[in-house]
């Protein structure tokens, strides 16, 4: 493959080189051409395929080289040819340069070839010297051939430049033509006779040339033809004549001429022929040139029609031609040029009707039309013909044109004919379609319209044959076409007999004259059809009939009408009435004038004559009464008063509008005057002059109408804002339109000037005002703008990462930022534009109240532009929405595994850096609401408009709606998360920590105490376990769709597949280790005691031999034994060696010899999870058994061997165990009364801890030493531990050494007990440093009860040690039997501040004294006299009362006795004075303690349960004054009715405050009355509130602090509340109730603030109750918003809320206050409205915006207990803001589902703002 490759470059190559010095050029030239496919190819051929033998390379257009087989068709430049020698043979390498020839060819080919024969081939082969050994025949015929083909190369030279050349005879022989003729030399005479011969052939040929052998070879040529024949003839003999004149021609001439040769004769007349034929050719050429242009046009022209110009110029030179030439005035001639001419007029009429289309793609009517065309043009040329022809007969007589037509026409007229029968086939296309499209009439209608449906789809049939033919029907050689016409022409005739018969009885059909003449227009055309004209000739009688009756007919309407006539609805009534009559007049006439046109033989009936007397005697009726009406009219206005014309120009009309005040009479008058001109009738003078006013008329009344209607629409469309800015203009016009409507009538003379000045100054404002809505309208478009082109864009179907979302909002916010800020400029600009152009100052009011205008208008687009991308990111997040638009997730993030949990990349929600979903969220919704920062407010010119945006409604509500769907989403995604927390223990458990667990809960206890390993097939089902969750895994979702976010869940699946990987490998490589380790193991300890059993060998002695038991050992053998043990091994060391490893061999022989089966199951188990082990371990394996019995016999072998010493070790080992054991219990002693089990202190302090320590460590590590005799626990423990080592290597008892052991676990208790000591020493030495003011009770209780709880969790053997009791004493001192805190928990001394000592031991005095401490800075003096007195009250009353709550009574919710006892603390604290009067006695006991009872009273019991079964408020008041004698109670009422009168030192009824109250409100107005100089304030300010009466509603204000503050109470409690705190209150200030029980009255502020000082206990405790309601979370938000609610409530109720009577029947009908929940009114309902009757929610009345609820029972519940059945969870906002203005939910009954008012936005507003 390699050589041909090399082979086939080298034949290029071999090509290139050639190519390249032939052209002279680069090789890039030659690579060019090889890449031009066509070029390539044949290069490659020419050397690949054998049968290709030539190929020729020419140069083209800018030098570019082209190859090709076929030479072309003209050489321009030089051309290289490669040739191949031998035809069949395969181009090699080897025989390129003797199969391959090649030349070069130059421009002219034929030339360079007769040159290159004539100068070099020829004189070569004719050469005597290269004839050299030739026989003389041979000599001849190669010299004769020669001289034959350069003649032919010369003759053919001449044929390709159009002339005929005559090739010279040879120059060689013994005569030279030039010279003396040699008569002798016959043989050169002879050549010079054959060229003679061969000159008289071609000059013959050229001769009988003639112009008509084309038109005999049926070629059908032009004129243009003509033409070329006579200029080429002309050319030819014009060159042949110079030849024969030339020398050489002339000397041959010469030469037969005097060798008298018998060809001279002839061919000197040949010569003279050539002359004559050469001057009439030439002759011909100039008297043909000047038709040359014509014959251009008539050959070459587009256009049909035009040809009709040419034909009488080229008929006038074919006349002038005739006259003038010589040679060229004959028949022949002039036949020839007019049958071309008519050739060429053929092809073009076939090329404008296009025979072959003209039925296919040009409708019939175009089809005749052009036909019609092409037989008017030829019919033309004939015409121009035969005009000609008689003219020439006139001016030259003598040589008139006698030709007869058909030998000039005959071609033309077949085409003529063939023309008029395609003509006839189009027009009767044209005719029959018509029948697509009739609708026969009348009872027969359908079946005759049917029945012409049929004639008219035979008729498509036949003619579809005629549009599929493939001839062309314009070629009159072709007769084809007159077999298809005749066949087309038979099937017509049977269709016209078909149809003349449905035409006779549709005309049968027609009952009135007008159907008649209707089906005769719907068949016009077909109707003069011979066949169809014969059949209807004798219907024309009957159509006559029935024209009679409709005279008649018509006689009678004008009969019955004349009085009446039927005029259209908006016509003049008298030139309508000549209308009509003319009209009737043309109903008769028309039928008459189509009747005469018929046959005459019905018109010469007797009937018709008769018909036509009736017709004239009608048309005479008809005449009469036009004339009447006219003058009638006539008569009629000259009552017509010029009057009419001085009424004024406008008129206003009821609504304050303008009108034209035109008179309809004067505009009648018109009317009139214009049709009857129109109907030609002369009209009277006096209306013809207002007529001709009319336009004038016309002119005023509608520029006056324009300005009448541009007023109108000012005054309608001009809005308040816009008014004060043109009232100067408006005012101006309408002082001249006052001149219009008092002063101008219709014959004034400048109405025309007024009109222009009215209209100009109209003009003017309209046009201020049209810019100025044009502004608003481009500032509202700008907006619209900003709507639609939301802030927010994704490309359809695309989801993207974060980053690339990012990227892509950032681009498109910049962008709609960029056309915001731009539109902000351009409204900007508009405004001011507009105040350019009123040239308004921009300080003007009206300007100020315009500005504000724009302003909200621009304000709206702000909320419209933000909610329309809020309402576009909607659909893109809203699951539902998503779901029905097939709308993909916007977002795409992953859910990867981050040990230690699952994470989501980015986080869903807020994440550090702001890289969370959420974040990218929160950011979208700020960028969106930002743009209010992108444009200068329009009002003020500077700030922005970001206020308006974040208190926008709507805006809010989107923003807080997608919020929800964006935590909706979150929750999702958290759950979707949740499935794989599920598996969160394969990377939250500690791989090795979990198989160890593993190992220990499925291992079973052995008799070492440890465990061994489970069974194997615990491991299977552990494993396959494994397998089953990978399994689960892998079948998980690799990508979740979840609402607007695509979870790609593949890393933490991927993640998930790694862990159980390693989680399998664990248990599988553990398994496969165990067998691994196992037998290293085994082998291992085989081959250490197989080494340690063979030391046995040392401590044997060898048995003596026979006959040396007795011979005691030589000297020199006792020292080398003495050397020998010194030198060796020591002989105990060796005996414990292998006395421990035959141990060991003991202790595991059980369990070695069970080993080998489940190893050998475990190798199984492992290769079913595909896990094969090694062969090195699988052989040990095998082998272990055999191997490790034989460790077993040598053992037993070795024992056997070493009983002596055995024995000998033993009695040593016990004398040591029983000394160790004295030495034990001397240890026990000295620990029991050294060890820190006691202090020598009373009480324990933090300085005893180091002491305690000291010995602890001693006795855990210490040494032996003068302080302590003994060394440490440890030191003991491990010669104990060896010990007992010893007694189990020789088998025997192995000692417990109790009293050592007991002494370490008593050791590790006094560790933890003083740890605990410490603990709790350090943490009150703490305590003791705080300040008072940083004092936590509850954090201090809290860790009081957790060190109290540390310690119990000590050993319980501790509780014996003096330590523990003196520990547990400390605590107790702090903690009561409840594990309530003591005082001493709490009243500690303070480096700060002073202590105050507190005496004795109460319940809760923690508390209390927290309390006392916390005020004692403020209020120290006065608290000094004050607390013996209260430490002694709290003993008394708060252990039994609080003990006694705790079990009888229930209360609202669970409160913790701490807080009751702080409850007491703070109505306390209200009720002692905090400075003391200086010299004031001490504090009255007795005071104090009625104090101090009203007080607990109040915490204890004011939060008791109270409902339907239990009141447990009158239960505790029964038992309080039953239980408690030194206080005493009036017999009647609660104790919670009473309150401590000071002065009386006594329990009175509120009720007695209450008419106290009253009598001082007496005093202020008395005090009011009485102060004449404030009268006129005082009646000022009376006269306010009673203004104020009808918007303050009493109610309101009570309702809204009743929300605010009262819901959580129990019903006596709000009762206090609203009846003696409140309701007082709203009385002062004279605001009307429902209840009037107390009169109205007026107090000073010193009264008030007086009363406000009595009330302040109660507040007190009212709000210390309601924060100790610590269960009530869900009231948080009420609490969080009680006090803004009810300023802002009250504040707003006082100002917008209107009173009315309805409102105070509702409040009325509430008789008493609410047990559990409040009454409240003025809630505000949007969205929906209240059914009262049904007591439902219901939609919303058109209209209706917000909605007022009645009173409504308000209750504070849990949220478990709402009842959601039927109820719709409304939202209650502060305002109609809503945005973060949220206070509760209500639960409304609703008959409707909640999604119907979530979508509505129903909701509760507690004021309406705006």
């Amino acid at each position: 493959m390699a050589e041909g490759a090399g082979a086939v470059d080298k034949r290029v190559a071999f090509i290139s080189s050639r190519l390249c010095t032939a052209f002279k050029c680069e090789m890039d030239k030659f690579q060019a051409l090889m890449m031009k496919d066509e070029s390539r190819v044949t290069i490659e051929q020419f050397l690949g395929d054998p049968d290709v033998r030539k190929f020729i390379c020419y140069e083209v257009g800018k030098g570019d080289l082209v190859a090709c087989t076929k030479p072309p068709s003209k050489f321009k430049k030089k051309s290289v040819y490669f040739l191949k020698v031998n035809a069949g043979v395969e181009l090699a390498v080897d025989n390129m340069d003797s199969e391959v020839v090649f030349g070069e060819f130059s421009e002219a080919p034929l030339e360079f070839l007769s040159a290159s024969m004539q100068e070099v081939y020829l004189p070569l082969l004719c050469h005597h010297r290269n004839q050299e050994g030739w026989p003389e025949v041979i000599c001849k015929e190669v010299t004769d051939n020669a001289h034959k083909c350069i003649a032919n190369v010369y003759v053919t030279v001449g044929q390709t430049k159009g002339k005929t050349l005559l090739p010279l005879p040879p120059s060689e022989g013994g005569a030279d033509p030039g010279g003396k003729p040699n008569a002798r030399d016959k043989k050169q005479i002879h050549v010079l006779e054959s060229a003679v011969v061969t000159w008289t052939r071609q000059i013959k040929n050229v001769l009988k040339t003639d112009p008509e052998g084309a038109l005999q070879a049926g070629q059908d040529p032009g004129p243009l033809t003509e033409l070329e024949f006579w200029t080429g003839k002309a050319a030819n003999l014009h060159s042949i004549y110079e030849q024969l004149s030339g020398p050489k021609i002339r000397k041959v001439i010469r030469v037969l001429e005097l060798t008298k040769s018998t060809y001279f004769p002839s061919f000197n007349r040949l010569c003279k022929e050539v002359a004559h034929a050469r001057v009439e050719a030439q002759s011909n050429v100039s008297y043909l040139n000047p038709l040359r242009r014509y014959f251009d046009r008539l050959n070459m022209s587009d256009e049909f029609k035009e040809l009709e110009e040419l034909f009488k110029p080229i008929f006038h030179m074919l006349m002038l031609l005739w006259s003038k030439s010589k040679y060229y005035n004959s028949a022949a001639r002039l036949v020839v040029l007019v049958r071309e001419i008519c050739n060429d007029l053929i092809q073009q009429a076939r090329t404008f009707i296009d025979g072959e289309e003209i039925f296919k793609s040009l409708e019939p009517a175009e089809a005749v039309s052009k036909l019609q065309t092409t037989l008017k043009v030829c019919g033309t040329f004939k015409s121009y013909y035969f005009d000609y022809k008689a003219k020439v007969g006139v001016e030259n007589p003598d040589n008139p044109w006698k030709f007869q037509n058909s030998s000039l026409f005959s071609r033309l007229d077949s085409f003529l004919e063939r023309c008029h029968d395609i003509y006839d086939l189009a027009q009767i296309v044209v005719q029959f379609n018509k029948l697509e499209k009739i609708e026969v009439g009348g009872t027969l209608g359908k079946t005759l319209t049917v029945t012409v449906r049929e004639i008219f789809d035979e008729f498509i049939t036949s003619f579809s044959k005629f549009q599929e033919i493939t001839y062309d029907i314009t070629d009159v050689e072709n007769n084809q076409f007159d077999d298809d016409f005749y066949q087309f022409r038979t099937k017509i005739k049977e269709l016209e007999r078909q149809l003349g018969a449905v035409i006779s009885q549709a005309f049968d059909d027609c009952t009135t004259i007008a159907a008649t003449f209707k089906l005769m227009d719907a068949f016009e055309g077909l109707l003069d059809r011979e066949i169809i004209q014969a059949d209807l000739e004798r219907k024309h009688i009957d159509l006559m009939r029935a024209y009679g009756r409709e005279v008649i007919t018509v006689q009678n309407i004008f009969t019955s009408c004349k009085d009446k006539p039927l005029t259209p609805k908006n016509s003049a009534p008298r030139s309508g009435a000549v209308y009509w009559v003319r009209g009737l007049k043309t109903r008769v006439e028309e039928p008459m004038a189509k009747l005469k046109s018929l046959s005459k033989m019905a018109m010469e009936t007797d009937e018709a004559k008769e018909i036509v007397k009736n017709y004239n005697a009608l048309i005479a009726s008809l005449a009469a009464y036009e004339t009447t009406t006219t003058e009638i009219w006539c008569g009629e206005i000259e009552s017509t008063s010029d009057e009419k014309l001085k009424l004024p120009l406008l008129v206003r009309t009821p609504e304050n509008a303008i009108r034209v005040n035109f008179d309809p009479l004067l505009l009648k008058l018109l009317r009139e005057v214009k049709y009857f001109l129109q109907l030609g009738i002369e009209v009277p003078e006096n209306s013809l002059k207002i007529y001709k006013r009319g336009e004038s008329f016309r002119q005023q009344t509608g520029n006056l109408d324009l300005i009448a209607n541009i007023y109108n629409e000012i005054q309608n469309t001009m809005l308040d804002v816009e008014r004060p800015l043109v009232i100067q203009k408006l005012e101006t016009i309408d002082q001249h339109l006052h001149q219009g409507l008092n002063v101008l009538n219709w014959n004034s003379l400048k109405i025309e000037e007024y009109i222009v000045e009215v209209m100009s100054m109209l003009k003017e404002l309209h046009e201020i005002l049209i810019l100025i809505k044009s502004n608003v309208t481009k500032t509202e478009k700008i907006l619209d703008r900003w709507e639609q082109n939301v802030m927010f864009a994704r490309k359809d179907g695309r989801v993207y990462t974060t980053e690339e979302f990012s990227d892509s909002f950032k681009t498109t916010l910049s962008t709609r930022y960029g056309d915001i800020t731009d539109g902000g400029l351009e409204i900007a600009k508009l405004l001011s534009l507009t105040n350019k152009t009123l040239k308004v100052s921009k300080g003007a009011v009206a300007w100020k109240t315009y500005t504000e205008f724009v302003n909200e208008i621009v304000i709206d687009g702000f909320s419209r532009a933000i909610n329309a991308t809020l309402k576009y990111v909607e659909t893109q997040i809203d699951p539902d929405i998503m779901a029905k638009n097939e709308t993909q997730p916007l977002l795409e993030i992953s859910l990867e595994l981050v040990a230690p949990e699952v994470v989501w990349v980015p986080d869903i929600g807020l994440a550090t850096g702001g890289t969370g979903i959420r974040d990218m969220f929160n950011g979208w919704v700020k960028s969106f609401v930002n743009i209010g920062n992108l444009v200068k407010r329009l009002d003020i010119s500077e700030g922005n408009y970001t206020k308006e945006i974040d208190e926008d409604f709507e805006v809010s509500w989107h923003i807080s709606r997608l919020y929800g769907l964006v935590l909706q989403n979150e929750e999702r995604c958290a759950k979707f998360k949740e499935s794989y927390d599920v598996y969160s223990y394969l990377w939250k458990n500690d791989l090795k920590e979990s198989l160890a667990q593993f190992l220990d809960e499925n291992g079973k206890e052995n008799a070492e105490g440890g465990k061994d390993e489970p069974e194997l097939k615990i491991f299977d089902d552990k494993i396959a376990e494994l397998k089953n969750v990978q399994t689960e895994v892998q079948a998980l979702p690799s990508s979740m769709v979840i609402g607007w976010l695509k979870v790609d869940s593949k890393p933490v699946k991927q993640a998930l597949g790694t862990w159980l990987t390693k989680w399998i490998f664990l248990f599988t490589q553990h398994l496969s280790n165990r067998v691994v380790q196992s037998m290293d193991d085994l082998y291992q300890f085989m081959g250490a005691a197989d080494q340690v059993l063979d030391t046995h060998s040392v401590l044997v002695k060898p048995e003596p031999e026979e006959g040396e038991e007795d011979a005691p050992p030589a000297e020199e053998e006792i020292e080398e034994d003495t050397a020998e043990k010194e030198e060796g091994p020591d002989p105990r060391e060796v005996l414990y060696n292998v006395m421990g490893c035959m141990r060991d061999i003991r202790k595991r022989q059980e369990k070695t010899d069970a080993m080998f089966d489940p190893l050998q199951q475990c190798v199984l188990l492992l290769k079913k999870y595909g896990i094969t082990l090694n062969d090195k371990t699988l052989k040990a394996l095998e082998e272990a058994p055999m191997t490790w019995g034989g460790i077993k016999k040598k053992m037993l072998n070795v024992r056997e061997k070493l009983s002596n010493e055995q024995q000998a070790e033993a009695r040593a080992i016990r004398e040591t165990s029983d000394n160790f054991a004295m030495k034990v219990e001397d240890y026990r002693k000295y620990f029991q009364a050294t060890a820190p089990f006691a202090v020598e202190e009373s009480t324990l302090k933090p300085e005893l801890c180091d002491p305690a320590y000291v010995k602890l460590d001693h006795f855990h590590h210490g040494e032996a030493g003068d302080v302590y005799r003994f060394g440490s626990v440890t030191t003991i423990m491990d010669e104990s531990k060896s010990l007992n080592e010893s007694q189990e290597l020789f088998e025997l008892f192995v000692s417990d050494y109790i009293a050592l052991r007991r002494c370490s676990e008593e050791l590790g208790y006094l560790k933890n007990l003083w740890d605990q000591v410490s603990s709790v020493m350090f943490t009150f030495s703490d305590w003791y440093s705080t300040p008072w003011d940083k004092i936590d009770t509850e954090f201090l209780t809290d860790e009081t009860k957790k060190l109290a709880k540390d310690i119990k969790t000590l050993n319980k053997n501790v509780r014996n040690y003096e330590v523990y009791k003196m520990l547990e004493e400390t605590i107790k001192f702090r903690l009561d039997e409840k594990g309530e805190p003591t005082k001493y928990a709490i009243g500690m001394y303070s480096k700060e501040k002073e202590y105050v000592d507190m005496d004795g031991e109460v319940s809760c005095d923690g508390a209390v004294e927290s309390w006392l401490q916390n005020v004692v800075d403020g209020m120290r003096d006065a608290l000094r006299l004050y607390v013996p007195l209260l430490i002694e009250l709290f003993g008394r009353y708060m252990d039994k009362s609080l003990e006694h709550v705790r079990r009888n009574f229930k209360t609202v919710c669970p409160l913790p006795l701490v807080n009751q006892a702080q409850s007491v603390c703070k109505i306390l604290e209200g009720i002692i004075p905090k400075e003391p009067v200086r010299g004031a006695p001490p504090p009255d006991k007795k005071l104090m303690e009625y104090n101090f009872v009203f007080a607990v009273t109040w915490a204890l019991g004011g939060a008791m349960f109270v409902d339907k079964v239990t009141d447990y408020r009158l239960q505790f008041s029964k038992w309080w004054v039953s239980e408690w004698k030194n206080v005493a109670y009036p017999e009647k009422g609660l104790v919670f009715d009473f309150y401590v009168d000071e002065k009386q030192i006594m329990m009175v009824p509120w009720s007695e405050k209450a008419e106290k109250t009253q009598k001082k409100a007496d005093l202020a107005d008395r005090l009011v009355n009485g102060l004449s100089g404030e009268n006129k304030r005082w009646g000022d300010a009376i006269e306010q509130f009673g203004i104020m009466e009808g918007k303050l509603v009493g109610d309101v204000i009570l309702a809204s602090a009743f929300v605010s503050y009262a819901g959580c109470f129990n019903s006596h409690f709000r009762s206090i509340l609203v009846n003696e705190q409140w309701m007082v209150d709203l009385k002062e200030r004279e605001l009307p109730l429902t209840e009037e029980k107390v009169k109205v009255a007026k107090v000073t502020e010193l009264n008030i603030n007086e009363a406000r000082e009595h009330y302040r206990p109660v507040a007190n405790r009212g709000s210390l109750v309601y924060f100790l309601i610590d269960n009530l979370n869900v009231l948080d938000r009420v609490y969080q918003y009680s006090m803004a609610n009810y300023v802002y409530i009250l504040k707003k109720g006082m100002d917008l809320t209107p009173g009315g009577p309805d409102e105070s029947k509702q409040i009325d009908q509430i008789e008493q206050p609410s047990r559990d929940g409040a009454f409240i009114h003025g809630l505000t309902l949007e969205g929906c409205r209240w059914d009262e009757k049904a007591g439902v929610l219901d939609d919303s009345r058109p209209k209706e915006l917000f909605v007022s609820l009645p009173v409504m029972l308000i209750r504070a519940v849990t949220a478990d207990k709402a009842e959601l059945k039927d109820a719709y969870r409304t939202p209650v906002y502060k305002t109609e803001r809503r945005f973060r203005e949220e206070v509760f939910t209500a639960q409304l009954k609703s008959k409707h589902g909640e999604i119907k008012w979530t979508l509505t936005g129903a909701c509760l507003f507690l004021d309406v703002v705006q």
